[in-house]
């Protein structure tokens, strides 16, 4: 079954959380934002219900998101984390009507090629249980690593017209240097750092992520009708 959480008033506006490759919507600690979104979890195309329809593909999962925003209530906020957030950046370029704020966290626009091949390295030799959840393939995972690695989002930075917040851990500093270089290539981006965080920005403890997500949704004026 594939698996979209939905929490938080209706009435509030929408923030949809993407998540890491190998995670799903229970990543998030969505009682941190139900108090002002209504929060909208999914997880991605190419894994958990989806992994038997195919591989993991950013436009797929993109067309998916702008489908599950709908035209209804307007566009939404939109937060993911590292496979997440570039799941976010297709989204803000091929549907930026659906896009009313974008928050990229760990996120970068084309991975290290000698980190990629060392960190695939040790996914090959790293059990199954200790890459993902339950219920994710290993060969969906590995999918959608490749998919990751073949990624350039460089050329496609200046067409995202959403106000942008890019996220990084303190702790992260080749995240650091990938923030930056992603920040200073959207038009009008924020960086910032979160000092105390590593790569994974909203553990253990969620607080700092969810203040500065809650923030600069705030900032954002109503779209107008």
């Amino acid at each position: 079954m594939v698996e979209v959480i939905r929490s938080g008033k209706p009435t509030n506006a929408t923030l949809v959380l993407l998540p890491s490759l190998g995670s799903g919507p229970e990543m998030w600690n969505l009682d941190a934002f139900t108090r002002d979104f209504h929060v909208v979890a999914p997880e991605l195309p190419g894994f958990g219900g989806f992994s038997g329809r195919g591989p993991f593909r950013f436009d797929d999962a993109a067309s998916f998101v702008a489908d599950l925003i709908g035209t209804d209530r307007g566009p939404a906020f939109v937060c993911g984390l590292s496979l997440g957030a570039m799941v976010a950046l297709q989204l803000a370029v091929d549907h930026p009507d659906r896009v009313r704020g974008l928050i990229l966290a760990s996120a970068t626009a084309r991975p290290s090629p000698a980190a990629y091949r060392m960190r695939t390295a040790v996914m090959h030799a790293t059990p199954t249980r200790r890459l993902t959840r339950p219920g994710y393939p290993r060969a969906a995972l590995m999918a959608g690593w490749r998919e990751i690695g073949t990624a350039d989002f460089r050329p496609l930075l200046v067409r995202v017209t959403a106000p942008t917040l890019v996220l990084a851990g303190g702790r992260d500093r080749a995240g650091v240097r990938a923030g930056k270089a992603l920040a200073f290539g959207i038009p009008g981006a924020t960086f910032r750092v979160l000092p105390k965080a590593g790569p994974l920005l909203h553990q253990p403890d969620p607080t700092e992520f969810v203040s500065a997500v809650t923030a600069f949704c705030e900032a954002i004026p109503e779209p107008k009708v």
